[in-house]
């Protein structure tokens, strides 16, 4: 792939907003983008790691998969939940990613990611879910109706986190309380 392919990619990921937002009435351009969303993924796993200064994880590979995770979404937008429930969603996002014409490696992590097949895609796809709650709880406190999404999204957030605790239980403590304390905040009056 040249540059020019990929920075248009880059601003399709910048200029889409979160179609799940618009749903809920949040405005187009108050709405948070796919770039938002992939940037406070990572943001929010560089943290983890920098906190718990966890050897674990494998830093270079969970930042790639966090930074890659929606790419395929510059091809088909930001598809809603209702969508993704009735079709094998995670085949489809593979193939588009596919097109992407990424390296073999970011394929492989990719595909890594969307099936949870390691210790870096099962957080990777916690830390997914904790940044769509976080958004949850900024729109709340700005009186959107999304309070559904935030039991919504803590619950699948700890779902992972519970078969994150089979392979490592510290992790997933550490995980755990980051779920916490954002939780107390979100539903906090500040």
């Amino acid at each position: 792939m040249n540059i020019v392919k990929f920075i248009k990619i880059i601003d399709t990921l910048i200029n889409t907003p979160r179609i799940g937002w618009i749903q809920r009435g949040v405005s187009q351009s108050c709405a948070e983008s796919i770039s938002d969303h992939v940037l406070t993924v990572s943001l929010l796993i560089l943290y983890f790691i920098e906190k718990f200064k966890v050897k674990s994880i494998d830093v270079s590979k969970i930042l790639k998969m966090a930074l890659i995770h929606d790419l395929q979404e510059s091809l088909t937008g930001n598809v809603s939940g209702d969508v993704r429930r009735v079709v094998d969603w995670n085949d489809i996002e593979i193939q588009f990613f596919k097109k992407l014409e990424l390296s073999n490696e970011l394929n492989m992590l990719f595909r890594e990611y969307r099936f949870s097949e390691s210790l870096e895609g099962i957080l990777v796809n916690i830390f997914d879910k904790l940044s769509t709650l976080i958004r949850a709880c900024i729109y709340y406190k700005q009186k959107y109706d999304v309070k559904d999404l935030i039991e919504h999204y803590s619950e699948k957030s700890r779902e992972l986190n519970m078969r994150l605790a089979s392979l490592n239980g510290e992790i997933a403590s550490n995980v755990d309380s980051i779920i916490n304390e954002v939780l107390e905040w979100c539903l906090s009056s500040d």
